[in-house]
């Protein structure tokens, strides 16, 4: 069990039996971008931070430049290295990739937030309410569909045994996809069962990655499902996301 508050001195005691640590921070879009790293860099790092390239503020998913000026990351300043300071107490053990310690980080330029960094715009707003002996809650709902994953070459008993779901896309319109169940049927007590292992491991495997789900079940629309997490204060420093 971690501590309540990690420190860098608790950090060899839970890093006992690893060898390496997942990091990430979230860039413009939302979207976590990270590296794995060995216990003895991490260590190294976990106080004064690491350097880490700002093209992830300059560039999309697809490695491609922003259409907009990105004065934060400009392509002539060779998209120099801001700061990486991990969180410690974003710690978690990402259940779907054996258990491997993460830790998320925010980013620092010359002292200060990097004002796209969405983490430093939560700290920045969560300082304020405390000054005001305020706390924010925050709860999350989420509805998105479940497909059966394909191969590249489909859904068809002679094609590749392979799943890859991108690979298909890339050949086929997205409704070829197939729902896990088909038709609309919210709040089914039953229909989920058909999928019963899949529907399941979601709830618990959240739940080991301790970012609780309070309500889960099917909702309108071919293979949707609804998950709501637990309310609670929206700190960067306690929460994984």
């Amino acid at each position: 069990m971690a501590p309540t508050q990690i420190t860098a001195e608790d950090l060899p005691t839970l890093l006992a039996d690893d060898i390496k640590v997942k990091v990430a921070g979230v860039d413009c879009d939302g979207i976590l971008r990270g590296k794995v790293m060995s216990k003895e860099k991490f260590l190294g790092i976990a106080q004064k931070g690491f350097g880490f390239s700002s093209a992830v503020f300059g560039w999309d998913m697809q490695d491609v430049l922003y259409t907009t000026d990105a004065k934060i990351a400009p392509a002539d300043s060779g998209y120099v290295d801001f700061l990486a300071v991990p969180d410690l107490n974003s710690f978690r053990r990402i259940p779907w990739e054996d258990d491997i310690p993460f830790f998320l980080v925010r980013f620092v330029q010359n002292d200060k937030p990097v004002s796209a960094d969405g983490r430093s715009m939560l700290k920045s707003i969560c300082d304020k309410l405390a000054e005001n002996n305020c706390q924010g809650m925050a709860g999350v709902e989420l509805e998105f569909m479940n497909f059966q994953t394909p191969s590249e070459d489909g859904y068809a008993a002679n094609g590749s045994q392979t799943r890859d779901i991108a690979a298909f896309l890339d050949k086929n319109a997205p409704g070829a996809l197939r729902p896990v169940t088909v038709g609309s049927f919210s709040y089914s007590a039953t229909r989920p069962v058909a999928y019963k292992k899949y529907f399941y491991d979601i709830f618990d495997t959240s739940a080991r990655f301790n970012c609780d789900i309070e309500g889960w079940h099917t909702e309108g629309g071919p293979g949707v499902y609804e998950a709501v997490s637990h309310p609670f204060p929206p700190s960067p420093f306690n929460q994984p996301y």
